[in-house]
């Protein structure tokens, strides 16, 4: 061996260095000391953390603008924790699914509610209804958005009361006056009650080929698909009260 004197590992005692005096081996002996191996650096994970405890509080106060802040910054953090590859990956992930949920919610929660067709029925005031003459019902047929929130009375035979027309609505022919036989009901209209008409269960009793009677509000054109698949229109009326004719 041709080295410096010094500590070397031992040539038959692994585990223990001999002294070598720069020409031969020397009875000096002593443990070989191997430093400990580098532990990995520790991950932080505080941006995780802070972003679940400002989520939970920004779903607390989600009504108000200051829950909505706090959830868009808990997803920034959250993101931030990922980029940074910080420990707990699950909570980073969980609150970035969280925070959209959250928006979600509140839109859901701050939506005006549809009216229902169940809504308290307007007072209805027989002397508030015009009586029609063949002219004015002529006038509605040709324009009915023009004649839109007008109150009228109207005479007409069911045509249509069917699961295509559904339970609060139906189709039928009109007269501006009583008319003594049943075609002379001619002009094609749609009646619908419900929304502040009369309720939807009210006309459970009516059937096709039933003649009425009913103080109605126009409320101008809607438009349909006849049977053959053609698409038409008629002019439609909010029933505010009805009455069956005695045949």
């Amino acid at each position: 061996m041709n080295a410096p004197a010094g500590w070397y590992p031992h040539p038959e005692n692994p585990g223990m260095l001999r002294w070598w005096d720069g020409t031969q081996w020397t009875d000096q002996t002593k443990p070989q000391v191997l430093a400990p191996p580098l532990a990995p650096p520790k991950r932080k994970k505080g941006l995780a953390v802070a972003a679940a405890v400002l989520a939970v509080v920004g779903l607390v106060f989600l009504s108000g603008i200051f829950g909505k802040i706090l959830l868009l910054t808990s997803l920034a953090l959250a993101i931030a924790a990922l980029v940074n590859k910080q420990r707990l990956k699950g909570l980073s992930i969980a609150c970035i699914c969280l925070v959209p949920l959250g928006f979600l919610i509140a839109a859901i929660a701050s939506a005006p509610s549809p009216k229902s067709e169940a809504s308290e029925p307007v007072a209805v005031v027989e002397t508030d209804y015009k009586e029609l003459t063949d002219r004015d019902m002529a006038l509605i047929i040709k324009d009915p958005d023009a004649h839109k929130d007008e109150r009228v009375v109207i005479f007409a035979k069911v045509t249509q009361f069917d699961s295509a027309t559904g339970r609060c609505s139906f189709r039928g022919n009109a007269s501006a006056v009583p008319v003594d036989k049943s075609w002379d009901y001619k002009e094609n209209i749609f009646l619908k009650g419900g929304s502040g008409g009369v309720p939807c269960e009210e006309l459970k009793d009516y059937v096709e080929d039933d003649e009425v009677k009913v103080l109605a509000t126009s409320q101008g054109e809607v438009q349909y698909e006849s049977a053959m698949r053609a698409s038409l229109s008629a002019p439609q009326f909010r029933i505010d009260k009805i009455e069956r004719l005695s045949k």
